[in-house]
């Protein structure tokens, strides 16, 4: 009984004490070894004692490894990066993600048209020159029908490829005569007074007649001349001047003089090489650079100032136009002379004189009189020249008949 009465005791005395010094009694063993204690068949190794018994004496505690029960640890792949989680993007972050997307799908597409219609572009291209290379073939309706038989009057017939017939020219030519002057019994060359221009023939083409009936080259005087162009289509066209007869040893210019001269002007000013606008510029600087304008000079005969203009590098309008006229007429540029027109009874407006040129683009005015405000008059159409003429004050600078002359651009 005493023996039951100390046990009880001593177990109750084990109760009442906390939970923390009930831990470690006697031996210093866990809760978990005294558990495993409690239970000696469980998993308690025993030593075998020296009476036989095979029961072991249990192993004192020892802290478990924290290594043990682990897998080693692996290093990093080297063509790989270390797996980190993506951090959570914001809401902008994810738009702008989208679009990007977005458009990156919008260049595919448009590039995949764009390609789609090149090579149907070259398709259709590939076919055309496969189509124009070969030759056309012709049938003939007749050939298929059955000998002896004649073909159908309702089988069109080929069409004609024969070329459409040309315009019929009814416009007339146009064409001016210059004064000719000569001393008594001297010679005369009509053609080289005449200009003439037709809108589809060209001069060769064109049949020249003069009618000098009336003139006496033997008698002093001034005696009128016609002259009659015709075109191929049947049109003519007549002008008239006079042939002035001087008395013997009066100063008279040959024409062949003066183009002797316009040719040693055009070798030192143009060339070859030169474009026609080019040659028009050059003729153009020098009239205005190498003439003195004054405000008086004879008026009559063209070649007389053309040659004073090449000589003494004077003259008036009329001589700057003349010099014009004999370049540019030996530069191989069509060109004719205008005349202003002025009123009946305006005697104290001044007549001027200036020419147009056409070098294969059309008529143009080409004046080479210079000006006060040196304007420039080279080349210019009509709307321009007639632009500058109506805000000059008075009656106009440069008023003309269009219907004497050809279309200007």
């Amino acid at each position: 009984m005493e023996y039951r009465t100390s046990s009880s005791s001593a177990s109750s005395q084990r109760r009442s004490q906390p939970a923390a010094s009930r831990t470690r009694e006697g031996s210093g063993q866990t809760p978990r070894n005294r558990r495993t204690a409690a239970q000696p068949g469980a998993s308690a190794r025993r030593r075998p004692s020296d009476s036989g018994s095979p029961r072991r004496a249990q192993r004192p505690y020892q802290e478990p490894d924290p290594r043990q029960g682990r897998r080693p640890r692996q290093e990093p792949h080297p063509h790989r990066e270390p797996h980190s989680r993506r951090p959570a993007r914001s809401p902008a972050q994810i738009r702008r993600a989208r679009e990007r997307k977005r458009k990156r799908l919008l260049a595919a597409l448009l590039f995949r048209g764009i390609l789609f219609l090149a090579v149907c572009g070259l398709i259709i291209w590939l076919v055309v020159k496969a189509q124009t290379g070969k030759e056309p073939q012709t049938v003939n309706p007749a050939a298929s029908l059955p000998q002896g038989t004649f073909p159908d009057e309702s089988i069109a017939a080929p069409e004609s490829t024969a070329a459409p017939p040309a315009p019929q020219d009814t416009e007339a030519p146009i064409v001016f005569a210059d004064d000719i002057y000569v001393t008594a019994g001297g010679a005369v060359s009509y053609k080289k007074a005449i200009q003439a221009y037709d809108n589809m023939d060209s001069l060769e083409e064109l049949t020249l007649e003069v009618d000098n009936s009336q003139v006496n080259l033997n008698a002093v005087g001034d005696y009128p001349y016609t002259v009659a162009v015709t075109d191929r289509g049947g049109n003519t066209a007549r002008a008239s001047a006079i042939v002035h007869v001087l008395e013997a040893g009066s100063a008279v210019v040959d024409i062949d003089e003066v183009n002797a001269l316009a040719d040693q002007i055009l070798a030192k000013i143009i060339n070859d090489n030169m474009q026609p606008k080019e040659k028009l510029r050059a003729i153009y600087d020098w009239i205005q650079e190498e003439t003195h304008y004054e405000g008086h000079s004879q008026e009559d005969d063209v070649a007389l100032a053309a040659y004073t203009g090449f000589t003494e590098h004077t003259g008036n309008c009329f001589t700057y136009m003349a010099q014009a006229k004999f370049l540019l007429t030996r530069a191989g540029f069509e060109n004719l002379v205008i005349t202003k027109v002025v009123p009946a009874g305006n005697d104290d407006i001044p007549t001027h004189y200036w020419n147009i040129v056409n070098i294969g683009e059309g008529w143009y005015h080409y004046d080479p009189t210079p000006r006060k405000n040196r304007r420039d008059f080279f080349y210019l159409t009509d709307e321009e020249l007639k632009e500058y003429s109506d805000a000059q004050p008075g009656y106009g600078t440069h008023v003309f008949d269009h219907s004497l002359y050809p279309e200007i651009e």
